[in-house]
């Protein structure tokens, strides 16, 4: 905040309207030509500082939400340096927002925090940190001032990727899942953490789940250590609340190099898969689960610890693969389901034609048998054969009459059998050796 005159600010504009007051209340005073003006401005004085004193210890019972007589005389001593200029800064903060008006932070008087329940705060000086507070109401000393609001409630954070390009690096990107499979070919997949601020190490996360305690644990050691930390990358300060998904995304980098590409998109028979592998492999490294009895805790949880933060659960799916590599897989596939189809086919079409000439052949020699049936009939009776090639040939033509009219019914079996008949005339006009006469 720019530096005032000191006839801007506040207390010299209440000290002027009291010494205007005190002068006009002169003036009418020997106006009415009453006697000692002086004294009885004097008592008046008192009786009007003691009315204003009484107005404002009224009103500061209502002004924040105290319950305690020392938070009442505080919460009076703040109304009166905002009487006299010499407030600071005065925030409200709702989950885990600072709700403030422009510039409040740089006043440097004795203010006031309200804070609900699902927030905390960490205060400072120009100099140093000076503590975390949790939900209610907070006031501060001269010269402290908020330095961050946390939000106590269960923290969600997201990594959606997309399809990765050929030849992109497996980190080029501090807020990418990009990672590179033991066969060299880049993934991405989509994680989700769900974290909290760390409620204290013997404590579980209540979140609301007991109506006789705040709904949400305050634990001033984690807030302030969510806030002191400054991790930094690429000269960018981290925020506390996208670590977790940071570590998770370069573990998922760590794990995805130990499976061939084959193996994340068809799993077979690997039972778990290895997504869910390295998704269980990704949570036991961020919440310590487990880990051996005595073993040393992971570096990832030694970080999140440093930081306050209790990773909750990790959730992984989603993985992409570049559009080339699936093309190429997608061919190959048929490559290697294609041949087998086109043999089979090729085999099948064959076995049909086989079939077909089987059937033909069948069905020419049951032609062939009905067509001599009247012939072999005589041979079985040992009666005596036609004597002439034309008797010969008009038995035959009878036996094809009789299957025409047997098996062609309709226009076209009667058609048949009456070329059938017409030959069979012909034939008899011919000499025995079937010569014309």
């Amino acid at each position: 905040m720019e530096d005032k005159r000191f006839y801007h600010t506040a207390g010299f504009r209440t000290l002027l309207g009291a010494v205007l007051w005190l002068a006009l209340y002169l003036i009418l005073m020997r106006a009415a030509q009453l006697p000692t003006p002086m004294m009885s401005a004097a008592i008046d004085g008192l009786l009007a500082l003691g009315a204003l004193a009484a107005m404002l210890a009224l009103t500061a019972q209502f002004a924040l939400p105290v319950r305690s007589w020392s938070d009442r005389a505080t919460a009076i001593e703040r109304l009166w340096n905002s009487l006299f200029g010499a407030r600071g800064p005065v925030t409200y903060i709702q989950n885990g927002v600072a709700i403030e008006a422009h510039q409040e932070r740089k006043r440097r008087g004795p203010g006031v925090l309200l804070i609900d329940n699902a927030s905390a705060a960490v205060l400072r000086t120009k100099s140093r940190f000076t503590r975390a507070v949790g939900p209610g109401v907070v006031f501060t000393h001269g010269g402290e001032y908020l330095a961050q609001a946390l939000d106590l409630r269960r923290q969600a954070r997201s990594l959606e990727s997309e399809a990765p390009t050929p030849g992109a690096p497996a980190q080029g990107s501090a807020l990418s899942s990009l990672a590179l499979t033991e066969d060299g070919i880049p993934v991405t997949a989509d994680i989700k953490v769900q974290f909290i601020l760390d409620p204290g190490p013997d404590a579980e996360p209540r979140q609301g789940a007991d109506p006789y305690l705040p709904p949400y644990a305050f634990n001033p050691d984690s807030a302030a250590r969510a806030v002191y930390g400054h991790p930094f990358q690429q000269e960018q300060e981290i925020p506390w609340t996208e670590l977790p998904v940071r570590l998770a995304a370069d573990l998922w980098r760590e794990f995805a190099r130990q499976w061939p590409l084959e193996d994340l998109i068809s799993p077979r028979m690997i039972r778990p898969t290895p997504m869910q592998q390295i998704r269980s492999a990704i949570e036991a490294r961020l919440t310590a689960s487990g880990i051996a009895e005595g073993a040393p805790p992971s570096r990832e949880a030694q970080v999140l610890y440093s930081r306050g933060i209790r990773v909750l659960g990790v959730d992984l799916h989603g993985l992409h693969v570049p559009e080339e590599v699936l093309s190429e897989r997608a061919r190959r596939w048929e490559a290697a389901w294609s041949e087998p189809i086109r043999q089979e086919l090729a085999e099948a079409e064959a076995a049909r034609r086989e079939a077909r000439r089987r059937g033909e052949l069948q069905a020419y020699r049951e032609l062939a048998a009905e067509l001599t049936a009247g012939l072999r009939t005589r041979l079985e009776r040992s009666e005596p054969l036609p004597d002439s090639l034309r008797d010969t040939l008009l038995l035959m033509l009878q036996d094809a009459i009789q299957i025409a009219r047997r098996g062609a019914a309709g226009t076209a079996g009667q058609s048949l059998a009456n070329q059938l008949l017409a030959l069979h005339e012909e034939i008899m006009t011919l000499e025995e050796d079937c010569r014309k006469r």
